[in-house]
């Protein structure tokens, strides 16, 4: 894919740089492969990959902040996003409560935790 798209070559570069980023051992080694990546993206000829560079360097302490405690903020987000679908395909409903029980609903364990007869 990348011999037929060569213009993805830097964004893959970044992305696979992330993935390992995450894989270091301490902050200290994510810091230096974090500002190796920042610099990189920052110096390329591709508007787009600069401006991930900027956005990566703008959000640099808090992706760092990881190496601190290893917490994400992904059970958050993946509320959101639930959240999100259920309001899309929700959409007419002019029962408040009918909405909010939607919402209760959508956060119910699975069936398979249930007993069923």
């Amino acid at each position: 894919m990348l011999e037929r798209y060569p213009g993805l070559k830097g964004f893959y570069w970044a992305k696979e740089k992330i993935r390992e980023l995450y894989r270091q051992p301490g902050r200290a080694d994510a810091t230096k492969l974090l500002d190796n990546v920042i610099i990189n993206l920052r110096s390329a000829d591709d508007a787009e990959i600069v401006r991930w560079g900027n956005t990566l360097k703008h959000w640099r302490e808090p992706i760092l902040n990881h190496f601190d405690n290893h917490t994400t903020n992904g059970f958050t987000e993946g509320c959101h996003t639930k959240i999100k679908m259920l309001k899309r395909i929700s959409y007419g409903l002019k029962n408040a409560q009918v909405y909010w029980r939607k919402m209760l609903l959508g956060f119910v364990p699975s069936r398979s935790y249930f007993h069923t007869i």
